[in-house]
């Protein structure tokens, strides 16, 4: 996957602050990108794209099985580029909510706030097949796990309101397990674990050649 330069900029970057700030730590980056919907502000922004960074490991803050809130601080925020110019950072106050079958939807949230500003994102898996528990995942989730996804960006000059067209884990995700080896050849496997046929076929040879036959 071609990552744009700023992206991968931005994606080091908070990997590195997340590194810095926990040892232990299991920092988890995705990239997304977007259409604009509407805009209070009258802009005329047309797209976006960003990064936002997690740990897998943080504690969940709710009792209730079915929703956790997980408050990040320091190495953690979400970046927002509008139509491929200046990125807009919060760093330092992240929020993720997870939600498992609960109002018949598996939901994912994503809260940055910094400066009286703040960048949202709400996916909805309405399959409620997505997320297992609500713990934060771990596994790469990509956009084709949801049914339906909105982005927000809220500051002085009001409201700008986006649905996404791409969703990728780019670091830190737990890929798909790799595909079993292939099967070794007969002649590497042990006499009693090589097929009857290939035996059998072993042995007539054997004795046709005993006999001086071909």
């Amino acid at each position: 996957m071609n990552i744009p330069c700023h992206l991968r900029c931005l994606c080091l970057a908070v990997a590195s602050f997340a590194a810095l700030g926990c040892a232990s730590a299991s920092p988890i980056t995705y990239s997304f990108a977007g259409t604009v919907q509407g805009d209070e502000a009258n802009r005329g922004y047309t797209s976006f794209s960003g990064l936002f960074n997690y740990d897998s490991s943080t504690a969940d803050a709710i009792a209730d099985p079915s929703t956790g809130a997980y408050a990040h601080g320091a190495g953690y925020g979400m970046s927002l580029t509008l139509d491929g110019g200046p990125t807009l950072a919060l760093n330092g106050n992240l929020n993720v909510l997870t939600t498992n079958n609960l109002g018949g939807a598996d939901q994912l949230g994503v809260l940055a706030q910094m400066g009286g500003e703040s960048v949202s994102l709400t996916l909805w898996d309405f399959t409620q097949a997505v997320l297992p528990s609500d713990i934060l995942p771990g596994q790469a989730l990509s956009l084709a796990d949801f049914g339906w996804s909105t982005l927000s960006w809220q500051g002085g000059d009001g409201e700008l309101q986006g649905i996404l067209t791409s969703l990728t884990c780019v670091v830190g995700c737990d890929g798909a397990a790799p595909p079993p080896p292939p099967p070794p050849p007969p002649d590497s496997l042990p006499p009693n674990t090589v097929p009857a046929a290939i035996r059998i076929s072993r042995a007539r040879a054997a004795g046709r050649a005993g006999r001086g036959r071909p």
